[in-house]
């Protein structure tokens, strides 16, 4: 069976918004949403004059749904969010308008556009809320899976006289990036521990030099993120890739000559070790780990872990070709992510103390 096609979420530009109004006008008569327009037209209600940013889902070259964020949602549900979270209104970002085409849907679109929105949100430095009508069980499900927490319920009238109950939920605290896109054979969600020992069964809380404060913990990693680990441990790499905040120069700078969803960069002498290397992953019972509260993609325990199953990971470079991404040798990674870090990509970077010092210019 061939694999799905890949979905792209990325900024809106003036050439979606006939296919964003035909979006609306199908879910309009398949949903009922949005039940009210007064004296607007779709073509208004999903161009909001005061949205702070909007998206859009694209699958097959088609675009299949749209997003937006606003500062304002109705002043009930403002009032609620405000006194529940002890914000002020200033500080509050809306999720709005998100709509996916229902022959596109459970297909993921709805909720990376989701994590899009509740992105933007963070990087403003804003505490993200969405309403949703409380009639809507499929939303408030993805809401509810999603790790949104219900802040309460109001009702609204509408101009027309209509009242309309709605819940106003509250986005969950969220990692400091973007997740990573989806590869080619990724597999069910499920945590891992990589490593080059192959007799591990149980593991043990251990405090992490990087993270003292902490105490002991036991460390994961999802299956979204494992690909970060396709590497021998002391390996220095940068793994980067794009989300709906990297700008036109950066995707062309980065990804302009390869449709890879990923770029992961090492160093020339650590080819033949990459090549040669065996490692494991430990597949871990989810029970007990949380996502860690920085870093995006990573779980951590603070109890003694037995393993469930084991993966051996060989072929690394192969496993990359497989993947979809773009595997990159250079001399010394330095350079490299010296401007990564100046970009607007999102990136994991590891062992990079070990890194070789650029080579000077002959001459």
């Amino acid at each position: 069976m061939p694999d799905p096609a890949p979905l792209d979420v990325r900024a809106r530009e003036p050439a979606d918004l006939a296919a964003c109004v035909a979006i609306a006008e199908e879910v309009r008569r398949t949903d009922g949403y949005p039940s009210f327009l007064g004296d607007g037209t779709l073509e208004s209600f999903v161009s909001p004059d005061d949205a702070l940013g909007t998206w859009v889902a694209v699958l097959d070259g088609r675009v299949v749904g749209t997003v937006a964020l606003r500062p304002r949602s109705a002043p009930a549900s403002a009032a609620l969010a405000t006194g529940t979270l002890g914000v002020e209104a200033e500080r509050l970002a809306f999720v709005a308008r998100l709509m996916v085409a229902p022959g596109a849907r459970r297909r993921g679109a709805a909720r990376r556009l989701l994590d899009v929105a509740v992105g933007e949100a963070r990087r403003r430095g804003l505490v993200c809320v969405l309403d949703v009508v409380t009639h809507d069980a499929a939303a408030v499900e993805l809401y509810e899976q999603s790790g949104w927490r219900r802040l309460g319920r109001n009702v609204i009238t509408l101009r027309d006289g209509t009242e309309l109950p709605i819940e106003t939920f509250a986005a969950p605290p969220g990692p400091s990036r973007d997740p990573a896109p989806p590869y080619r054979g990724e597999g069910p969600f499920a945590l891992w521990h990589v490593s080059e020992d192959p007799s591990l069964s149980r593991l043990a809380p251990r405090v992490h030099p990087r993270h003292p404060g902490a105490g002991g913990l036991v460390w994961a990693v999802d299956t979204r993120h494992l690909p970060l680990f396709w590497f021998p441990r002391e390996c220095p790499r940068g793994c980067v890739w794009a989300s709906a905040a990297t700008t036109p120069a950066d995707r062309e700078a980065f990804f302009g000559m390869s449709d890879a969803t990923r770029l992961h960069v090492v160093e020339s002498s650590w080819v033949e070790r990459i090549l040669a290397s065996r490692l494991v992953a430990y597949e871990l019972p989810p029970g007990g780990f949380e996502p860690h509260d920085e870093v995006g993609g990573y779980w951590v325990s603070r109890e003694p872990v037995e393993a469930v199953g084991r993966v051996e990971l060989d072929g690394l470079v192969q496993r990359h070709a497989d993947a979809g991404f773009e595997l990159r040798v250079t001399p010394s990674i330095r350079p490299f992510w010296r401007r990564v870090v100046a970009s607007t990509l999102e990136y994991s970077g590891m062992q990079l103390e070990r890194a070789a010092a650029p080579e000077e210019p002959p001459g």
